[in-house]
């Protein structure tokens, strides 16, 4: 049986580029609020 991911944090891949300002960041990767790619928040990703 597959255990759970400790934080119980939904993954969150693929949602679409960074709107912040001056970031590259090309689509959001990571669990939780903050992209592992850039480290914004997933709300600032369209």
């Amino acid at each position: 049986m597959l255990k759970p991911y400790p934080n119980n944090k939904p993954l969150r891949s693929g949602y679409g580029a960074c709107s912040s300002s001056g970031c590259n960041c090309k689509s959001y990767e990571g669990r939780g609020d903050t992209c592992e790619n850039c480290g914004h928040n997933y709300d600032r990703h369209w």
